[in-house]
């Protein structure tokens, strides 16, 4: 895929986690798509173990995916993924664009620097912009009720983007960084964001949702870089490692691992092909395929602009949107 970004996206990650962590580690220690959820559903793996399976009828509406085991919805999956790929496609026709995450590492000091051992405090800060908008930024972070104790702990942190003004682009969207700390030297982080940059000149508008999930065990760090979505009940995919080519006829092929819902356990396979644009920004040819463990589990096909039919267990349902 066709960098979006001018800067190699997991060392500035990785420094500014480890930055992020420094300041609290010394800090304590000095201070002792929208869419119709809801379609018939059979039956769909369990996400943390996918040797089985649970029923969901057309009562199961609300039902979304989670780190305890709850099923989600085949129209909740084939939204996703179709979202995945309009992401993937984005990010590779966009320019490239230095994403602006130093919102929550410059806000943010203050607090880190005032949260004493077992304690969890949230701070609200505002960054003006060069030229004009702002950061709003909430941080909290959460340690064990214990005295003198630092680890577990969790840091959650949530920058909105109004207007804020960069060199040639306006920005609005969010940020947000999600870590989880077992010690000083094990821990994970992921950071997320979905951005609109809209140049000033030209007033082009360019969206971008691009997340980074990094594991650090005794020192040693591994990262999974991608775009994601967030269906309206909560449920997290994301697109890992994917690649994105364009034919001479304008049309795309992608292919990369998609996680559901932060699930280590369950990776499928996405393979897109022949995959057209229309006017109206969605998909109107082509087909998805999701296979696990080597097997077809969903496939979508693409016949308009503003529906398509998906696959899953020998049944089709068409969603239109």
């Amino acid at each position: 895929m066709k960098a979006i970004i001018a800067i190699n996206r997991k060392i500035a990650s990785l420094i500014f986690f480890l930055f992020f962590s420094t300041l609290f580690i010394s800090a304590c220690s000095s201070g002792g798509s929208g869419g119709k959820p809801g379609q018939p559903s059979t039956k769909f793996p369990n996400i943390d173990n996918p040797g089985s399976t649970s029923s969901s009828g057309s009562s199961s509406a609300g039902s979304s995916s989670s780190s305890s085991g709850s099923v989600v919805t085949e129209e909740e999956v084939a939204i996703a993924i179709t979202e995945l790929a309009l992401n993937a496609i984005e990010s590779y026709d966009g320019p490239q664009i230095d994403p602006p995450t130093e919102g929550i590492a410059a806000s943010n000091v203050a607090l880190l620097n005032s949260i004493p051992a077992s304690a969890s405090r949230t701070s609200e800060t505002v960054k003006p912009g060069p030229c004009g908008g702002q950061i709003k930024t909430v941080t909290t972070v959460t340690m064990p009720d214990r005295l003198g104790v630092i680890f577990p702990y969790t840091t959650n942190s949530e920058s909105t983007y109004s207007n804020y003004c960069s060199g040639n682009h306006l920005i609005n969207g969010k940020f947000w960084l999600d870590g989880e700390y077992t010690s000083e030297s094990s821990y994970t982080m992921t950071w997320s964001y979905d951005y609109t940059f809209t140049s000033k000149t030209t007033n082009d508008a360019h969206r971008y949702k691009y997340s980074q999930y990094c594991v650090t065990q005794n020192n040693n760090t591994t990262c999974e870089d991608g775009t994601w979505y967030r269906s309206t009940y909560g449920s997290s995919y994301r697109l890992h490692n994917s690649s994105v080519t364009k034919s001479s006829s304008n049309t795309y092929e992608i292919s990369g691992s998609v996680v559901i819902s932060d699930s280590r356990t369950n990776t499928y396979t996405l393979t897109a092909k022949n995959l057209s644009l229309c006017d109206n920004g969605r998909l109107g040819t082509g087909t998805i395929e999701l296979t696990l463990n080597g097997s077809l589990y969903m496939r979508i096909e693409f016949t308009s602009c503003g529906e398509f039919t998906y696959y899953a267990d020998g049944n089709s349902w068409v969603y239109s949107y």
